[in-house]
């Protein structure tokens, strides 16, 4: 109860927000939007799907909790998450990953990095197109290409063709497979500090 109020418990509305979700992908968005509002940790939900054995839509919380993540910050970019590993078939990515130059010096936080193949996911929403923002988006860009990483950006209209979607992420994986190791200078924090 609060003010006299009944209230659930935040992992038990988490758990059934995601086994009622339509399919594990939305599940998954359900798990790392409440994860990253701080309403629960994927610790606290995954005990609390433990206890529910047998109850329906549990195999779908349980198949969410092994791909959601505590780094996401919206639910296009844990929907393109999703693309990445599930249809492209790419390794998992560090999510909201700080990337430096070969002196150390930050150059950006990448929505989605496989730092083995040298390839960056970046999901553009409305707030990319205002042209103060665009311009900082295109010297970003640039400057993570400068020290040898491939990117791919998607939009929310591109979410809505995930075949295409999948073929441009295994285009720039192909692309970023082509550029010499030496000029592949970025360097990656090992523990960045958790996304607020």
């Amino acid at each position: 109860m609060i003010h006299g109020v009944p209230c659930t418990a935040a992992d038990r509305a988490i758990f059934d927000a995601s086994r009622w979700a339509p399919n594990v992908r939305e599940a998954v968005v359900v798990i790392d939007m409440a994860v990253a509002a701080r309403l629960a940790s994927l610790h606290q939900v995954r005990r609390y799907a433990e206890t529910k054995a047998g109850w329906a839509g549990v195999q779908q919380v349980r198949d969410a909790l092994g791909l959601a993540t505590e780094r996401s910050r919206s639910p296009a970019e844990s929907r393109l998450r999703l693309l990445w590993t599930l249809d492209a078939g790419l390794p998992q990515p560090l999510v909201n990953w700080p990337v430096a130059d070969s002196r150390g010096r930050f150059l950006a936080e990448v929505d989605l990095l496989d730092p083995a193949a040298g390839l960056v996911g970046e999901y553009d929403g409305a707030d990319h197109r205002s042209g103060a923002r665009h311009a900082r988006d295109v010297r970003r860009e640039d400057a993570l290409r400068r020290v040898g990483l491939e990117l791919v950006t998607v939009t929310g209209r591109d979410l809505a063709s995930p075949g295409m979607v999948k073929d441009r992420i295994l285009s720039a994986r192909e692309r970023a497979a082509r550029i010499p190791p030496a000029s592949k200078t970025f360097l990656i924090k090992v523990a960045p500090k958790p996304v607020r």
